[in-house]
């Protein structure tokens, strides 16, 4: 069984997603979406996977297009925006001026390769750490909101399962 936190982190678009599930079930290996709830192996799975895979790339290209029709480039200097990219920057805590230190550590220090810390080692909380970009109340409403959109995503897998 494979874990993933979610359908939009899984693949870029809904045929990527299908084509792997599919290879993957062929080998009786399940893909469950923890966010989603939902288990590639179950009856309904592939349909849920589809719905969902649509919604979070129809998500992904408007909120790429939002930025690329502005004009405004990525902090790598490219003109194209992913949906992952953004995701990242809504919920990252720098642009309220807070720091988590150690997100990722160094596990070789002669390759220099890093990974992200899932607890591994310790990690810090700085408040106020350096000058915000935008308010903390703005930041928290905007975390309020992604909690409330995934609850929405849940719930309507949820009614889905039951029916």
């Amino acid at each position: 069984m494979i874990l993933t936190k979610s359908v939009s982190r899984f693949a870029r678009n809904t045929v990527d997603a299908l084509i792997t599930i599919r290879k993957l079930k062929e080998k009786n290996v399940a893909v469950l979406f923890e966010k989603e709830g939902v288990n590639t192996l179950d009856g309904t799975g592939e349909i849920l996977l589809t719905i969902l895979s649509s919604l979070a790339q129809e998500e992904s290209r408007n909120m790429s297009e939002h930025l690329q029709e502005k004009g405004i480039r990525t902090t790598t200097g490219k003109e194209k925006w992913h949906a992952t990219v953004v995701m990242k920057m809504l919920r990252n805590e720098k642009y309220m001026g807070d720091a988590l230190l150690q997100k990722t550590y160094t596990v070789d220090f002669m390759t220099k390769k890093k990974v992200i810390n899932n607890g591994i080692v310790p990690q810090y909380y700085v408040e106020d750490d350096h000058e915000a970009i935008i308010p903390k109340e703005l930041f928290f409403r905007v975390q309020e909101e992604i909690m409330r959109r995934s609850s929405m995503c849940k719930s309507a897998v949820t009614r889905k399962k039951n029916q």
